[in-house]
């Protein structure tokens, strides 16, 4: 089980992404998204999930558990694209809460997460950090 490191951060790599069972087709496309570039990361599957993990951390797309770790109280102001990242912990859980009001900002906030971690999408192509990494991202 992964949790977060000494250094306070969270470590990504083979952590759940928590969808709603009944996500639309453009949010599994965002989930799937970052479940493959996760695995290119890290070398490590990161399963779909429609609920939390008991422990450990997990990366949430799902607005009603984000919002039950506190992680949904900005998205009034997001607007159709936006999105917001938040990262923090309850108890054992260690969480990555994308926060978005659309689908589409569900999208663009994944391809966000993926920059945050050192992925670029480009018309060219991708790039993804040399060697497998960690993917982390610092806790508050």
């Amino acid at each position: 089980m992964n949790t977060p490191n000494d250094s306070g951060a969270l470590t990504l790599a083979g952590a759940p992404i928590v969808l709603p069972s009944a996500a639309d087709a453009m949010t599994r496309l965002a989930a799937g998204e970052l479940a493959r570039y996760l695995y290119l990361l890290t070398g490590r599957e990161s399963p779909l999930a429609d609920r939390l993990p008991e422990g450990g951390p997990a990366v949430i797309l799902d607005r009603d558990p984000a919002a039950s770790l506190g992680a949904g109280e900005t998205d009034g102001a997001l607007g159709e694209d936006g999105f917001a990242i938040h990262t923090g912990r309850r108890g054992p859980q260690a969480f990555a809460a994308l926060v978005a009001a659309t689908p589409r900002g569900v999208l663009h906030g994944v391809y966000g997460l993926l920059e945050e971690l050192g992925v670029g999408c480009h018309l060219g192509g991708d790039t993804l950090p040399e060697g497998r990494g960690s993917a982390t991202l610092p806790l508050p």
